[in-house]
């Protein structure tokens, strides 16, 4: 992998399933190019979902966190894939 532009900033999202308490857990960071983490957020969601869906509520819930914060991401990175913008 190229060395990381300066000033990039990455966002990181992943999630896991409880199946016996129906709910998911999705983490998300957002880091920069030292990989410092810059902002985070843990959310919980109660519905059953299977790691496939999770990772995608994941990734869903990671950009509008972003776009919120009004950042400019350039890597996204989640449980499943990487891709750049």
């Amino acid at each position: 992998m190229a060395p990381l532009e300066l000033n990039l900033l990455i966002l990181n999202m992943d999630a896991t399933v409880n199946s016996s308490e129906g709910a998911i857990g999705i983490g998300i960071l957002i880091r920069n190019d030292k990989g410092f983490v810059v902002r985070a957020i843990v959310k919980k969601l109660k519905d059953h979902f299977d790691s496939y869906i999770a990772e995608c509520l994941a990734s869903r819930e990671g950009l509008i966190f972003a776009k919120g914060l009004l950042h400019v991401i350039r890597l996204f990175e989640s449980g499943k894939c990487s891709w750049l913008s």
